[in-house]
């Protein structure tokens, strides 16, 4: 669902500048996540990677109609950035 939110770009609403900056965070921070997902996992437990993804997941969907309805680029930045770490974590988990 999130791939399918983020190529369309909100809706084509985004900029070209900012859809690609968003795709370039995600992949950063699937990068990281990468890296320090199992550690963390491991850290904190499934049971709150899981809860945390859960919390962050909504971040990612409603970021676009905020850039949409308000064009706050930020909360973009950060829903995308949210989401995609501790979702990719808690699915790193299983």
């Amino acid at each position: 669902m999130s791939d399918a939110i983020t190529n369309l770009g909100g809706g084509g609403l985004a900029s070209p500048w900012l859809a690609n900056l968003s795709t370039c965070l995600s992949y950063a921070c699937s990068f990281v996540c990468t890296l320090i997902g199992g550690p963390l996992i491991n850290k904190i437990g499934i049971k709150w990677s899981c809860f945390i993804a859960a919390v962050a997941f909504p971040l990612h969907g409603s970021a676009f109609y905020v850039n949409t309805k308000y064009g706050i680029d930020w909360y973009l930045l950060f829903g995308n950035v949210s989401e995609l770490y501790w979702h990719r974590a808690a699915r790193s988990s299983t």
